[in-house]
């Protein structure tokens, strides 16, 4: 995407600080009504998806992740639920080796993918 290349170049090199350059970042989340909100970093603008929300994943205690629904709150947030995971710990977005991003910032900077647990992986 040359427009992040471009939004980059006048923000850091020219000093347009009232452009947007960064994209959305996972900062924290919050277990809440049978599902979990994410908060991002780099998202004073909102956040936008084109279609549905895609690619999240949510998982209980027995770290099981299930494909999950996710509809962004108040333009900041994320809500991500599961009917098959009643008390959800943890989530991840895009965490394939392949994936098509569908969560952006409103000047449609794509957020990277992420994961909200910090388990050692199985090899």
């Amino acid at each position: 995407m040359a427009d992040r290349l471009l939004y980059n170049a006048l923000n850091q090199t020219y000093g347009y600080k009232s452009i947007d350059c960064f994209s959305p970042t996972y900062d924290s989340f919050k277990i809440e009504k049978g599902g979990i909100k994410i908060s991002f970093r780099n998202a004073e603008t909102g956040l936008y998806a084109f279609n549905s929300l895609e690619g999240f994943e949510i998982a209980g205690e027995d770290r099981v992740f299930y494909p999950a629904v996710a509809k962004i709150i108040d333009r900041k947030k994320v809500m991500v639920k599961s009917d098959k995971v009643i008390k959800p710990v943890a989530v991840r977005y895009a965490w394939k080796n392949w994936t098509t991003g569908t969560l952006f910032d409103t000047n449609f900077l794509p957020s990277s993918s992420f994961r909200t647990d910090t388990w050692k992986l199985i090899k």
